[in-house]
Parts: C-alpha cells; structure tokens; sequence
C-alpha cells in the first residue's frame, strides 16, 4: 500500500514538474524562425505586401525545415545584417535582390524572421548577403 502512494506521489510530481517548466510559449512572445529565404512575392495591388517563402534551417545539424509562407506588410521592419550585432536598415527590394544574386549550395538568403504571436505574420526580417572572397594574387 504505501508503495503504491509512493509510486504515484513520483508520477504526480514528474508530470506536475513538466507542466510547471515552461516548456510553453508564453503569451505576447514572438515567434523567431531561423533559415533560408528562398522567394519573396509582392501583391499586384500594393508593393507595401506580399510573402515569402521561408526553409527552416538547423545551423547546428546542417538540417532543413518544411518549408513555410508567411505574410509581410509595410510595417515589416527589414535589416541586412553587417556582422555578428551590426545591422541596418534595408528593404524587401533589397532582400529580392539578394535572393536573384544567390550563388552556391543554397539558392537563397539566410535569414532570421520574427513573427507574431500566431507565426503567421512577419514583424521583422534580418538577412545576411554573402559574396565569395576575392582571392589576392601576390607576386613573391
């Protein structure tokens, strides 16, 4: 007997303690999706709309995501990001362009996108550019 109270005092407390964690999405939190930018599509009725078409990409597993369409409008705040915490501000058309200039494995731009709190509309977008190095020719 007093090992079916103890047996049930520990399930109690494991899922008590779970639920209790946070494992949650707290409310008024935004959503960050971290990947590859692979089109962005403006509405034919206003330029200041439109979506893009997002790949969720795991950095730390080389892994790709479903990929996903989100919503932007003019109140999207863009930034191309300049290193690790520099960045300014840009536009979609800059972004667009970016994408058309993509060259190597992955035709895109990488990017990081926060959305709001249902994930369906994008508040703001960072995306990086990257070019090849330029190899220097020395003559020693």
């Amino acid at each position: 007997m007093l090992r079916k109270i103890g047996c049930a005092a520990i399930v109690l407390v494991m899922f008590a303690g779970g639920s209790l964690a946070g494992g949650g999405k707290k409310d008024g939190e935004k959503k960050t999706v971290r990947g590859i930018i692979t089109e962005v599509t403006l509405d034919k009725d206003s330029k200041d709309k439109g979506t893009i078409k997002i790949t969720p990409f795991d950095f730390k597993k080389k892994e790709k995501g479903e990929e996903t369409t989100l919503k932007f409008t003019k109140e999207t705040k863009v930034f191309l990001a300049k290193g690790k915490e520099d960045k300014e501000e840009s536009s979609i058309e800059k972004l667009s362009e970016a994408i058309e200039n993509s060259k190597g494995k992955f035709k895109g731009s990488f990017a990081t996108v926060e959305t709001d709190d249902e994930g369906k509309m994008v508040t703001s977008i960072t995306f990086r550019v990257f070019r090849k190095k330029k190899k220097v020719d020395s003559d020693e």
